[in-house]
């Protein structure tokens, strides 16, 4: 803002009305800028998938802070350029098999060192499954590794029956 920049602010809120995304501006000086009315929000509700049946789970969806800003961007933009969007994955899933790709949802060496371990795996399935979704319209270019799961197709659809039935 002192630079000129235009800033947009993303605020993710859960289907339960309960924002995930504010306490991660837990320093005043986030607080001051979002709070400034300077810059643009947009608002989004996630309702990426049904809750799991059994308690306890989290109150928050874990598909990251990338995914709904993307979702969000996709109503306004006319054309997104995505880089760097690789879920962990260390080579190309064009080159996995349905195993290779099913273990690469899991990255012990990323559990170690961001302590996701509880929803890792949930989060890998979410991210997996839009960016297919994605890669698939025409205004999105994902120039990575989840811009290449064109050959897992039938793998795709399993996600989305866990996701959705």
């Amino acid at each position: 803002m002192k630079n000129g920049h235009d800033i947009l602010n993303i605020e993710v809120f859960s289907a339960n009305g309960v924002n995930n995304n504010l306490s991660r501006f837990e320093h005043p000086e986030f607080i001051d800028i979002i709070n400034s009315g300077k810059l643009k929000h947009i608002y989004l509700v996630e309702k990426i998938y049904r809750p799991p049946l059994l308690a306890p789970y989290p109150d928050w969806v874990p598909s990251g802070s990338f995914l709904p800003a993307l979702c969000a961007l996709s109503y306004f933009a006319d054309k997104i350029n995505i880089f760097g969007w690789d879920n962990h994955m260390n080579c190309s899933p064009r080159n996995m098999s349905y195993w290779e790709l099913l273990l690469n949802f899991y990255s012990y060496k990323t559990d170690t060192r961001i302590r996701k371990c509880k929803t890792q795996f949930e989060h890998a399935l979410i991210n997996f499954y839009y960016a297919y979704q994605f890669s698939k319209l025409p205004n999105i270019n994902i120039y990575g590794y989840m811009g290449q799961l064109a050959k897992h197709e039938k793998f795709i659809k399993k996600i989305e029956r866990v996701l959705f039935n």
